[in-house]
This record gives structure tokens, sequence and C-alpha cells, in this order.
């Protein structure tokens, strides 16, 4: 009897519980390369999908379909691969086989050992999180018009049922009603010239305090630093405050700022950009987010401690934070996902590895490619600001400078 069969006959002995989407991470002649695997159910039968490219979204992808499949009834699936597009079991047995694979499935994590040609290779990963539900959305230009010529937006937060964007290219801090009503909008000028390199804002609610953070300033005699404004509920700028972070070699700066208010103290959680806080290569060693604490001085602000993401949080970039009742957000823009967290209540420590979700998709391309600042709304929705999308994003116009209101799905 041939080993390969219908995957179809694989669902109905009811060994083969591994319908949904998965990301594996590998190298192909020393090139980090991010394949995911789609198996879904169609009116014609089971559709199983490889895609491969660069370790980024918006790289140049290849996909295969699979034609057989082979499963051990111990969580492990062999498959042939070909280029032709159908469903497992009814491609015909001329088609030239391009890969074969083998799939172990563990716990939510997967490891694939693949053979093309000559070449072999590795590959490991986990079950991808549902995607994220959107509920609302509008361009900055049909709320604000053309007040700015480009809305490059990089942070945001709420408060009191509004909410408060800054953009990277300008010093103008936006002002949106939680409903995105257009009628209610409006907007406060800082003192700046040219861009403001401003990457996120946070508040303190306390105090009645904003925080807009600047992600690295020429500073004499020192590398460039994180400087952090802060303002008060007029907008009116208080004081400046240089942020000193301690990075190993060549590092991104801040991307992403939280205010979190603990035991009488109050602290601003810096995310970083790249893994480790590294540029290149190095900053894409997923399982390495990083979230620097700064402690609130009478003058300044101290660095206090460091806290690793959990691995779950497996992304290639890190691009905003939000942080409400020890319930942590982080997004990236280059994985085009998002990420959540409990904080211990008396460390700042994560209860466990969090969960991720993806923002929605079409087929394998993701709809959402530059989101750059989240905050939430309440306990199930956040909002999200997504920058100006280029090669080879800008095929993604639909969100591109715009606002987006997501709720986050319940159940697996």
């Amino acid at each position: 009897m041939n080993r390969f069969f219908s995957l179809g006959l694989i669902l109905v002995a009811a060994t083969f519980a591994q319908e949904g989407s998965y990301r594996l991470f590998g190298d192909v002649d020393k090139k980090p390369m991010l394949t995911r695997i789609f198996i879904r159910s169609t009116p014609q039968g089971w559709r199983v999908e490889r895609t491969t490219g660069r370790d980024h979204e918006g790289a140049k992808t290849t996909t295969l379909f699979a034609a057989r499949a082979d499963d051990d009834g111990d969580g492990q699936i062999e498959i042939d691969y070909v280029r032709a597009s159908g469903v497992v079991g009814a491609l015909g047995a001329d088609e030239d086989v391009v890969l074969h694979a083998t799939y172990t499935f563990e716990d939510g994590s997967v490891t694939e050992t693949w053979e093309q040609g000559d070449e072999t290779g590795v590959a490991k990963g986990y079950r991808e999180g549902p995607a994220l539900i959107l509920e609302r959305e509008s361009t900055f230009a049909d709320l604000f018009g053309d007040e700015l010529k480009r809305y490059e937006a990089s942070g945001v937060v709420l408060v009191d049922q509004r909410v408060f964007v800054v953009c990277d290219n300008s010093h103008t801090i936006l002002s949106i009603p939680a409903d995105l009503d257009p009628d209610d909008v409006s907007s406060h000028e800082l003192k700046g010239k040219g861009s403001s390199d401003f990457e996120g804002i946070t508040v303190d609610r306390r105090r009645g305090r904003f925080y807009v953070v600047q992600e690295g300033v020429k500073r004499k005699g020192k590398q460039d630093t994180p400087r952090l404004w802060e303002l008060d509920d007029d907008f009116d700028i208080d004081d400046k405050h240089w942020l000193d972070l301690e990075l190993d070699g060549v590092g991104k700066g801040a991307e992403g700022i939280a205010h979190v208010h603990r035991d009488g103290e109050d602290y601003l959680f810096v995310l970083l950009e790249g893994n480790s806080g590294r540029d290149n290569d190095a900053g894409r060693e997923r399982g390495k987010g990083r979230i620097e604490v700064f402690r609130r001085t009478k003058k300044s602000f101290k660095p206090v401690g460091r806290i690793d993401l959990p691995e779950r949080a497996f992304f290639a970039d890190y691009s905003g934070i939000d942080v409400r009742d020890n319930r942590v957000v982080v997004i990236s823009q280059a994985s085009a996902q998002l990420w959540v967290g409990m904080l211990r209540p008396d460390t700042f420590e994560f209860e466990d590895e969090g969960r991720a979700f993806r923002f929605p998709e079409d087929g394998s391309t993701t709809r959402y490619p530059v989101m750059e600042g989240v905050a939430w709304l309440d306990a199930q929705r956040v909002v999200v600001v997504s920058d100006r999308p280029t090669a080879p994003l800008d095929a993604a116009r639909h969100a591109r400078e715009s606002i987006h209101v997501f709720r986050l799905p319940t159940g697996d």
C-alpha cells in the first residue's frame, strides 16, 4: 500500500489536529528564512501551503502546495510539496515533487526537517495565534485633511476616551475620539523644527502628565540617546530628560513607551526596537525582546532594571507598547503581530509566556505591515496606528497612515 494518502483520510481518522497556521525559522545559505505553513479546510478538501522567504514580512516569497501526506499516528507527518495549487490527495500522480518535509508537532511547537534536491535543512517554530478582529479604522487624511503633508504615526495613548497620536515626522499631537468621529478631532502643536523623531507617547494619569519619547538624539560626548519630553495636560513643555540606556554595541533606541505606577513609585517602560537592542541581523535574533525600566526621581528618570519579553513574543522587531492594570501589549511591525502578557503583581516579571495574535491577512500576505503604536481601549480592544509603508510593503496602501481599532478574539 502506498504510504501517501489523502489528508482528508488523516482527519477522518482523528489523528491530525494541526489545522491552522505556523511560523518556522531557519537558515538557508546562511540567510535567515521565515517559513509559514497554512493548513485549512476548503469545500474541495484539505489544503496545505508552504510559503518561504527572507526572515521579514514583505520579502519576496515562494509558495508550494502539499500533494500527498503521511501521518505516522504519533504526532509526525510527512508531506510532498509541488508547485501546482490544489488539495491534498487530488493532485495528479505525475506532478513533480520539489520538496519533501517531515513535521513533528508537540505542545504548540513544530519542527520541520526538509529535503530539496541535495539540500537539507531544519526549521523550528510555533503555531500562530488567531487573527485580531477589525472593528473600525480611518485614515488620518480622512480625519484631519491636509493638516500634515504626511502622517507617519508612531505612538498612541488613551485618555478619557480620546486617543492622542504622535508622528515621527511632525511635532503635532493629534487628538481623536475613541469612536473615530471625524467631527470631533483636534491637534496640538509643540515647539520644534523638522522631523520630531517621536516614537511613543504615554500618560501619568495621577500627575496629569504626558511623556513623549524620541528614539535617539545626538548628545555631546555620548552615543545618540533617547530623550523624554514631559508635557502638562495642556501640552505645554515642562521639561526634557535624557534616558540613559546601556546597549551592547550598536543599538536601536526607544520605539515605544508606557507609564506604570506601583507601590507609590512611577516607572517608565521603554521598549527597544531590535532584539537585544541591536541593529541589522543581530536585532532579528528572535525571542530577545527587551524593555528598559526607569524610575522617576525628583528631577529625572533613573534606569533601574530590564524586563525580557517571553520567547512567545517571537518577533523580528518591536514597535509599540502599552500597560494597563499589569496587562502588557506589544506589537511588531516586521512580524505583523501583537502579543499580550500579564505582569506579576509584586515583581516586574511575566506570569507566563502570554499569547500572540496576528493582524488580519489576505491569504499569506499581511494587510497591516506597518503598525507602529498601540494602546488599550479596554480589556478586549486595542487602538493601533500605522506608519507610511515603503517598498516592498507599499502595496498595502489601505493600511497606510491610519488609525485602527481591533478586538482580541476569545477562545482558541
